[in-house]
């Protein structure tokens, strides 16, 4: 919620908010690179050049093919009066990614402002005209529900066209419960642990007063935009990847996505929780309006992207019938998995005290079933024991 609210005052021209919030999440998450590449640009618009190019260095030493990443270096660079670097660094940008519209003006425009030569600023003016086109032609070309002349009467067939889904064993693929921040993604991956299946977790996010029963994340998936190259090591186990991150994922690679369904407005009282018990400034209702858009968006495509892909299958869920019905869902979610798991222990470790917020359910305390058992969970840190 923090990032979505940091974006928002950038897109708004809130600078000065966008560092708060920005910082208040690097105060949680110092090792967050796209938080800091965030913060970079909103020094950016603040005129502290030094400070955001220290950022965004550090992003590109970090994760060094993240064309973005050069890009604001480059304006950091361009900003502090080196003209030289800047070009340098766009060429870096350019390298990575060639049809990046945004790295090939700008180089074009410190080429010949500040270089004087022409012919090279020609050059790229003509690869973004080009990068360009191939962009408008890929969205004349892909179906979409925004081509759909009456979306609100489109049968759901013409808005998510069905595709052949191939056959892959369970041990080739991801498995991927997916959904908002805060939305019940936790508590599905402690039901897939608990089932029997491995976890693609490396604990450095430890339970807290938020989630007491851990968040089962990984690390390397935060950074799926800028590196995929884990995504081999996680076949077969199960992973959270938030909606946001979804369309991030090769589409080549094998998945059966668990998709959580949640209020919005559930996920947002939740968020605002959170928020409230770290001490942080609440968004406003105008930004929270602006907060459930994004949401409602990040889950639009991520259903959307998993229909089309004939490599991907999915399964649908809502919180609060998982939380009513848990047998049902984990019924539900073994058959989808080739009736691999243990669905007694699956119900046990849903803990109906963690309806964060829902209409009239307290947060409480963890429940007294037995936690899942944490040797089948793959991690890259030392087992913790209890």
């Amino acid at each position: 919620m923090l990032t979505e609210l940091a974006k928002l005052h950038l897109r708004l021209g809130e600078a000065e908010n966008a560092e708060k919030r920005l910082r208040e999440i690097l105060d949680l998450e110092p090792a967050d690179l796209g938080a800091q590449l965030l913060l970079a640009r909103a020094l950016l618009k603040l005129g502290r050049y030094e400070e955001a190019l220290k950022h965004a260095t550090n992003v590109t030493i970090q994760m060094h093919r993240f064309h973005e990443a050069h890009f604001w270096r480059a304006m950091a660079l361009e900003a502090s009066g080196d003209p030289e670097a800047a070009a340098q660094a766009l060429r870096i940008a350019v390298e990575i990614a060639p049809d990046f519209i945004a790295a090939h003006l700008a180089l074009a425009r410190v080429l010949r402002t500040r270089k004087g030569d022409w012919a090279s600023a020609i050059r790229h003016r003509r690869l973004a005209a080009e990068a360009r086109r191939k962009r408008l032609f890929r969205r004349a070309t892909l179906p979409g529900p925004e081509r759909v002349e009456n979306p609100v009467v489109a049968p759901a067939s013409d808005l998510h066209p069905a595709l052949p889904k191939r056959p892959v064993p369970l041990s080739d693929s991801l498995v991927i419960v997916s959904g908002l921040p805060r939305s019940g993604t936790s508590m599905l991956m402690r039901m897939l642990e608990a089932g029997g299946l491995s976890i693609f977790c490396d604990g450095v996010r430890k339970p807290d007063d938020s989630n007491v029963h851990g968040y089962f994340e990984h690390e390397k998936v935060k950074r799926l935009w800028q590196d995929a190259t884990w995504v081999p090591e996680a076949r077969g186990n199960g992973v959270k990847i938030v909606a946001p991150l979804l369309p991030a994922l090769p589409p080549a690679v094998p998945r059966r996505v668990i998709l959580l369904r949640r209020s919005p407005d559930e996920v947002l009282a939740s968020q605002r929780k959170m928020l409230e018990r770290l001490g942080r400034r609440l968004p406003d209702a105008q930004q929270e309006a602006a907060i459930r858009a994004t949401f409602e968006k990040h889950m639009a495509t991520a259903r959307r992207i998993t229909q089309r892909n004939p490599n991907a299958l999915l399964l649908e869920l809502e919180f609060s019938d998982v939380l009513e019905d848990p047998r049902t869902a984990a019924g539900r979610i073994n058959e989808f998995l080739d009736g691999a798991l243990d669905v007694d222990r699956m119900v046990v470790a849903v803990d109906p005290q963690l309806r964060h917020h829902a209409s009239g359910k307290a947060t409480g305390s963890r429940s007294a079933g037995p936690p899942p058992p944490s040797e089948t969970r793959k991690s890259q840190a030392p087992p913790e024991h209890s």
